[in-house]
């Protein structure tokens, strides 16, 4: 049921928190990369763990021109809690881990990564958010 908290994307809200802040960033990178004109077909498969763009499984597909690109954006939490509050919203792997976890728990992780996350004097953090993409040509 979507919006369900106890679905694990189903919560738009927490998903928008926890992924949408950089996968709306990340995908005209994609598309850029992907070069495909408008007259070519294409599609995307896996997401997540990528397990089904791994290149091995391109390659054995019999497609041709396979490559693999990193894309990497900044992404910017203007504090600790903005880049916490997201693992507490149940959605997607992580979140729904974390959100199961005892209090204490919770707390011990939140606080060591507190301790260790870089932080701006203004208690901005900046990291970098990595996608993997891959692709490969039908071969004829």
């Amino acid at each position: 049921m979507p919006g369900n908290k106890s679905d694990l994307w189903g919560n738009t809200d927490a998903y928008e928190n926890y992924m949408g802040r950089w996968s709306k960033k990340v995908a005209p990178l994609f598309l850029q990369w992907l070069d495909a004109p408008g007259n070519k077909s294409w599609i995307d498969i896996g997401c997540g763990t990528g397990g089904l763009t791994e290149l091995n499984a391109f390659e054995s597909a019999d497609l041709a021109d396979v490559s693999v690109n990193a894309l990497d954006i900044p992404t910017a939490f203007k504090n600790f809690g903005d880049y916490w509050n997201p693992f507490l919203g149940g959605v997607g792997s992580a979140p729904k881990y974390c959100a199961s976890l005892d209090e204490s728990i919770q707390d011990k992780i939140k606080n060591s990564l507190q301790e260790k996350l870089p932080t701006g004097p203004d208690g901005e953090i900046l990291l970098a958010a990595r996608a993997w993409a891959i692709k490969g040509m039908v071969a004829k």
